[in-house]
């Protein structure tokens, strides 16, 4: 077992990242300020803990612990009961609940948008592969049916030339009859 007690000091946030990891459990602690400076200072107290963990531990457990609360009841008060500090408590504990809430939606909306740009881009990416295979299987089509047209035309080519030279004598010495113009056109010409 290893126990990493860290402030929210800037250097310990620096050291505590390498040392995360699945399968942990992690204690996020905050304090029983009152709600309105756990507010303002809610990044360093819970939003920046909760942003490393899940960046650096996403599967890890979390258990939030509040603490100090015993300094939210007068000093006169002789009852430290669970109850007595429980009730003391109640306020910095809805905070924090609803903290954790919101952190969760937050986090569930971002992957479901990550998992939709993935989405998007692999469709993406299939429909644009399959957009080039459809043009490389025409663009082969058309090559071979421009050949076989040639060789019907030109007739330097029965004899089993098919270079585009042998094909351009004949039909700059002849023009091709009409009939042969209208094969030569493909369906995107006309």
């Amino acid at each position: 077992m290893h126990v990493l007690t860290t402030t929210p000091s800037p250097p310990h946030r620096s050291v505590l990242q390498p040392y995360l990891c699945d399968g942990s459990v992690y204690l996020l602690v905050v304090p029983a300020l009152d709600v309105s400076i756990l507010k303002t200072m809610d990044e360093l107290y819970v939003g920046r803990w909760l942003n490393a963990l899940r960046l650096g531990a996403p599967n890890a457990t979390v258990i939030p612990v509040m603490t100090k609360g015993d300094l939210l009841m007068s000093a006169e008060r002789r009852d430290r009961s669970s109850a007595v500090l429980e009730a003391a408590c109640a306020p910095q504990v809805e905070w924090l609940k609803s903290r954790l809430e919101q952190f969760q939606v937050v986090t569930l909306i971002a992957s479901l948008i990550a998992s939709l740009i993935a989405s998007l881009i692999a469709s993406l990416i299939a429909s644009l592969i399959a957009s080039l295979i459809a043009s490389l299987i025409a663009s082969l089509i058309a090559s071979s049916t421009s050949r076989t047209l040639c060789r019907s035309i030109c007739p330097s080519s029965r004899s089993g030339s098919t270079s585009s030279r042998a094909c351009a004598r004949p039909l700059a010495a002849k023009p091709p009859s009409r009939c042969a113009l209208m094969t030569l056109m493909t369906p995107d010409d006309a």
